[in-house]
């Protein structure tokens, strides 16, 4: 009998001891998920799960998921290696694309949520991190009255890293394929549908008011973080504290039918931040404003960065004008400062409502240490009128850039 319980001890601080090393072993740093409809037939749409993880870790994302369509029917994702497929983004993360078919049994709304444990240990602005799970969705609205919908695509990975006492921006570069107006809501990190995690505040708001540890704006006030409603821009100015943090953030989707804007759903994205002490400073973009041009012109613009320690730069463009024709010269390893020329040339079928947006962005390229990066927005505006200058005539849209 007594060898029967030490069997039954040993074995149960065995799995004690599995658990808690998968608990520590955790991985996950960011994840979105997106809907193309493929039938205005039926309501079957492509569902595709990205996220983001450490490749420093041995725990695979998706190997203890469950993707929930919003229907009562959900997909148990256990992914053992290959079943979801992955490649390098950077040194140190991997991004995952599952792609689902699916389809809805009716016109109705629908939240599509994504659920795995664990969050990454260490995480300063939860509290337990390594116990909270890992919550995204996204929300669909099925409406005839409304018209075919495809939610927005996020093109710009989240994987810039911040420095003490440096601006850290980050623009997602939603771009909606049907026109639709975008607006964007900083949000609470989920560990469920109603649930937030554990003690969650804002990057900024870390550790108690007045510490010193939250850091200042680079003006020398209290430090903020700030989401523009508009361009998507997600400013932290400054990092007080290096570490990891998360944050979240919808993109919503706007509709205008009938003189009246109707909410089509949204997209989160829930991302971790990864703070350094580091003396690096990061590049400096130069971009031209917005513009507004007649559908036929062509759009030839030079962007140029600095970086104020004289490294090379890594200079990249994210946007839908890239599946219109748009092109961009910028590539990496750039000697400082660079130079690279974003060129579009526009017809009619271009025109639309909303202006498009590009994304600029400037990487610093270091033999080691953090690397650092500036964004900036370009939008261009369409017009079906000449155009004075920069700025629209009355009553004119832009082509849209930022």
């Amino acid at each position: 009998m007594k060898s029967l319980l030490y069997l039954r001890s040993l074995l149960l601080l065995l799995f004690c001891a599995l658990l808690a090393g998968q608990a520590q072993a955790t991985h996950i740093r960011a994840g979105e998920i997106t809907a193309r409809r493929i039938d205005p037939q039926s309501f079957t749409y492509e569902i595709t799960l990205r996220g983001y993880a450490d490749r420093g870790s041995s725990v695979i994302f998706g190997s203890n998921g469950t993707l929930d369509f919003g229907d009562g029917t959900s997909l148990v994702i256990n992914n053992q290696g290959d079943d979801i497929p992955r490649f390098a983004l950077t040194p140190d993360t991997w991004l995952y694309e599952l792609k689902v078919v699916h389809t809805f049994p009716s016109a109705r709304t629908y939240s599509v949520s994504f659920r795995e444990f664990y969050r990454n240990d260490g995480t300063l602005n939860m509290d337990n991190p390594v116990q909270m799970p890992f919550y995204i969705e996204t929300v669909i609205v099925i409406d005839p009255f409304l018209g075919i919908n495809n939610t927005p695509q996020l093109l710009v990975p989240p994987v810039d890293k911040a420095a003490i006492n440096k601006l850290y921006i980050h623009n997602p570069g939603a771009y909606d394929i049907d026109g639709d107006s975008l607006s964007y809501r900083l949000v609470v990190c989920r560990q469920d549908r109603t649930v937030p995690v554990a003690n969650y505040r804002y990057p900024h708001q870390t550790f108690p008011p007045g510490d010193p540890r939250n850091g200042t704006s680079l003006d020398g006030g209290p430090p903020e973080l700030t989401l523009d409603p508009l361009t998507g821009d997600l400013v932290w100015n400054t990092p007080g504290t290096a570490g990891q943090y998360n944050v979240a953030f919808f993109v919503e989707e706007w509709r205008k039918v009938q003189g009246e804007y109707y909410l089509l759903g949204y997209v989160t994205r829930d991302m971790q931040i990864l703070v350094e002490d580091d003396p690096n400073n990061p590049p400096v973009l130069e971009v031209p404003e917005d513009i507004c041009v007649v559908a036929g012109e062509r759009i030839e613009e030079v962007i140029r960065a600095i970086d104020p320690d004289g490294d090379n730069i890594d200079l990249a463009a994210f946007s839908g004008v890239f599946n219109l024709g748009a092109t961009y010269t910028g590539t990496t390893n750039m000697t400082s400062p660079a130079q690279a020329t974003f060129t579009w040339q526009t017809d009619c079928s271009h025109i639309r409502d909303r202006p498009y947006q590009v994304v600029f962005r400037a990487t610093d390229v270091r033999g080691g240490g953090v690397r650092l990066t500036d964004i900036k927005n370009l939008e261009h505006y369409r017009s079906g009128a000449t155009t004075s200058g920069r700025k629209c005539a009355g009553g004119q849209q832009p082509l849209h850039r930022s």
